[in-house]
């Protein structure tokens, strides 16, 4: 490299980082950023709380030389299991703490703004439904009362598929729009606290003993609990249970009627209720079968033995048909049988 394009870079180098500081001193002593450091403050989750007129005054105002983040909520919603405004506001907060913690601290501000005592502003910005994550740049120009053209990029939320939006995906997108470094993201955690370690062993040594104390107790010899254990197992696997928890599929619906439907006719589905009744019939019908093979014969009255049999055999035919009948009706296929 030639000495006079080295002396060149070297200069706009130098010129660059002059600027920059240039940049960061004038928002360290503007007294808007320090009005914005004191509210923040004195909030207690670190975000600072906007009205209208602190919007006019810290948000409309020319040359800022900040970014401002506005969470905006209602507190008739924030307990709407649908909208988990509670939750998104955590993530929200974990996010303004990682660029509170970074190297551009004093050029981003977090704001929290509730419809409540800021309809006004919400209607200026064309803030018709909740949630709402709004990035507000320096360059954003308004006047006090009038409306703002948000553009649509300014909102947080699309292109996201998990909801409430993760503090991650909120970092990224005020990355994407003012380009800020931030702090690792520290979400609280019981396995990050030093007694974690402690617990963790007293946990393991009192797992320990009453696994052992159990082990030797008389009812690790019971075999009819370990027999109703099995039986529990086993009607829970054959009902379909994980599926049904799985796919939160219902026990029951209602139709438009008002009436109960606990079975879906072909191949629509299972509800909760179909699962039970299956799982219900392989118990009765392997009961019938054990009570065959393993009670009757010890059973000394010929006549009762012989009866009880007869009886037996009748409710497993008769639950077994069932169960040949509902696997056709659910899978289509027809089978074929001798008896059936």
């Amino acid at each position: 490299m030639q000495p006079h394009r080295a002396r060149a870079s070297a200069a706009a180098c130098l010129v660059a980082l002059l600027a920059c500081a240039s940049a960061a001193d004038a928002a360290a002593v503007d007294p808007r950023v320090t009005r914005l450091l004191e509210l923040e403050a004195a909030s207690k989750n670190g975000l600072v709380r906007f009205d209208e007129s602190l919007f006019d005054e810290l948000a409309l105002s020319p040359d800022r030389p900040y970014h401002l983040i506005l969470f905006g909520s209602a507190k008739r919603f924030m307990e709407s299991p649908k909208l988990q405004l509670s939750k998104l506001k955590k993530e929200f907060i974990y996010a303004a703490k990682a660029f509170k913690a970074g190297p551009d601290a004093s050029r981003v501000f977090f704001v929290d703004m509730w419809y409540d005592d800021s309809a006004p502003v919400f209607s200026r910005l064309g803030l018709q439904a909740l949630p709402a994550v709004v990035h507000w740049g320096p360059g954003q120009a308004g006047k006090p009362g009038k409306k703002v053209a948000l553009p649509d990029a300014a909102k947080c939320g699309a292109g996201l598929s998990t909801y409430p939006w993760p503090a991650e995906s909120i970092a990224e997108f005020i990355k994407g729009r003012a380009s800020l470094s931030h702090a690792p993201i520290d979400r609280p955690s019981f396995l990050k606290s030093p007694l974690f370690p402690l617990f963790a062993l007293a946990a393991l040594a009192a797992g320990g003993a009453a696994a052992w104390r159990l082990y030797n107790s008389p009812i690790a010899r019971m075999t009819w609990l370990w027999a109703l254990g099995a039986l529990a197992v086993y009607g829970f696997a054959t009902s379909g249970g994980m599926y049904n928890i799985i796919r939160g599929m219902p026990l029951v619906i209602h139709t438009r009627e008002g009436k109960v439907k606990w079975w879906l006719e072909q191949r629509q589905g299972q509800l909760g209720a179909e699962g039970f009744l299956m799982g219900s019939s392989y118990i009765i019908f392997s009961a019938c079968i054990s009570l065959m093979v393993y009670a009757l014969p010890h059973v000394k009255n010929a006549r009762l033995r012989g009866g009880l049999s007869v009886l037996a055999t009748v409710v497993a035919g008769a639950v077994g048909r069932g169960i040949f009948a509902a696997y056709v009706t659910k899978s289509g296929m027809r089978m074929r049988s001798f008896f059936f």
